[in-house]
């Protein structure tokens, strides 16, 4: 039976609204909520996972995706939890540096370039110093197999031991399995006396699930970039002391670790405009100043070195997470 034209506007119409009034109440395109998964049960082939997300409103939603064969990549993706495959958090732990002779440099696209003769010992450049890994198994890797005398190495912090090694022109790529969450070091190393010129490394850390070796920058969350998409955004591309005036319904992603932050506010702001930055601390921690007649929800916080943190203010009320 075809349908009436009327009829098909009517409902095309009422699917628009129903699409807009999700949208703004979070759930839509151009505005996303976090979800959780709620169960899984096992099909044929596969693992059905089901999730749901509560619309700004208290409305409870609710949907699901099989995810076939094992593959997890669709469950990072539901949960918004990872963003681009490659686990070593940029900006690296360490900066641009030259140490026993040999200078450890980062390229923009955030590859790094080794150069120089390692002399009296062997020269090292930490990725990472206190990254935690989750239980289960990940890849090392780099796009060209390291030459001999250089490489590159996840270490366990509270032991020192060495989990994974690669380069040393034996091993592109290696697989390792962490039997508990693990606090990590990452080094690229120079042994003393070997000869770099100009060695150019893309190193990636991923997940054993994805076999793709296909080298990718890190990349923010999904749910910072939502966070910057939502509100409006701007990348800063800072030095270590930076002084920053924010707008209004803006997010500032500060892309470089701070040491020193110092945030002012439009004198003319409204009581329910909202001011929003993104950044990451230090090595050695990071001084944040506010304006003064800006206060702390649950008092002034510590501030932990080499830390991510998101920090929302409206009304002179700051929180911090």
């Amino acid at each position: 039976m075809a349908m009436k034209v009327e009829d098909a506007f009517t409902q095309a119409l009422a699917a628009s609204r129903a699409y807009t009034k999700e949208t703004v109440l979070g759930g839509g395109a151009i505005k996303g909520k976090n979800c959780t998964i709620s169960n899984k049960v096992a099909i044929e082939g596969g693992t059905r996972v089901y999730f749901s997300w509560t619309l700004d409103d208290g409305t409870e939603k609710s949907d699901y995706i099989d995810v076939m064969n094992g593959d997890t990549s669709s469950i990072w993706k539901i949960q918004g939890k990872f963003g681009a495959k490659n686990l070593l958090v940029y900006p690296y732990y360490e900066t641009s540096k030259t140490k026993y002779g040999v200078t450890f440099t980062i390229n923009d696209d955030s590859s790094i370039t080794v150069n120089g003769t390692a002399t009296g010992s062997a020269g090292q450049f930490f990725l990472e110093d206190n990254l935690t890994l989750k239980k289960g198994s990940y890849i090392l890797s780099t796009t060209e197999l390291l030459p001999k005398s250089v490489y590159s190495q996840v270490l366990n912090k509270g032991t020192g031991v060495a989990i994974a090694t690669i380069g040393n022109n034996s091993v592109q790529s290696s697989l390792f399995t962490l039997t508990e969450d693990t606090v990590v070091r990452i080094r690229i190393s120079a042994s003393v006396g070997s000869t770099t010129d100009n060695l150019v490394i893309y190193e990636m850390l991923r997940y054993a699930e994805d076999t793709d070796d296909t080298w990718q920058p890190y990349a923010m969350t999904n749910k910072q970039l939502t966070d910057a998409l939502v509100n409006d955004g701007e990348v800063v591309n800072n030095e270590a002391t930076v002084s920053q005036e924010l707008k209004s319904n803006f997010t500032y992603i500060f892309s470089n670790a701070v040491e020193n932050l110092t945030i002012s506010l439009p004198s003319n702001r409204r009581e329910w405009e909202e001011f929003n930055f993104i950044f990451t601390t230090s090595s050695t921690g990071c001084n944040l100043a506010l304006p003064s007649e800006v206060t702390w929800i649950g008092g002034t916080p510590t501030l932990d070195a080499n830390t991510y943190y998101e920090v929302s203010i409206k009304n002179n009320k700051a929180v911090i997470g």
